[in-house]
């Protein structure tokens, strides 16, 4: 049988396997709060990436190809997030109302796909903001 010198003072460590059981002990596992933020840093480069993918996603839908189904839980997920709403919010108004057209008080034409994507990106909006509220 292998012997584990331990220093005296210092504890012994605990077997995973009791010798005189069959029974398998497993360490405990330390859970991290999901709700813990990263360092500051990481933080900032993850935002930033996250509006570039927001920042594609409503090119992407106007253009007319939409919001892919493989990101619309993506989306869904990131519109959680205020500011991240208010980003979206100001990208569409920005690219449906130009400062000339608000002067002029005309409305550009939006085809239909495109009028059908923007709708679904402010039902993303809608039902994140009754999340959170």
């Amino acid at each position: 049988m292998l012997s584990v010198l331990v220093p005296p003072g210092a504890r012994a460590p605990r077997a995973l396997v009791d010798q005189k059981s069959s029974v398998i002990k497993h360490s405990p596992t330390v859970k991290r709060d999901p709700r813990e933020s990263p360092s500051p840093q990481g933080r900032v480069n993850n935002t930033s990436e996250n509006q570039q993918f927001l920042k594609e996603v409503v090119q992407s839908v106007l253009d007319g190809q939409g919001v892919g189904w493989l990101n619309m839980k993506k989306v869904r997920r990131l519109l959680e997030n205020e500011q991240l709403r208010v980003f979206v919010l100001s990208k569409l108004n920005r690219a449906i109302q130009s400062e000339e057209d608000a002067r002029q008080e005309l409305i550009r034409d939006v085809v239909r796909p495109v009028l059908m994507d923007i709708s679904r990106l402010f039902s993303f909006y809608l039902y994140t903001l009754n999340e959170n509220i």
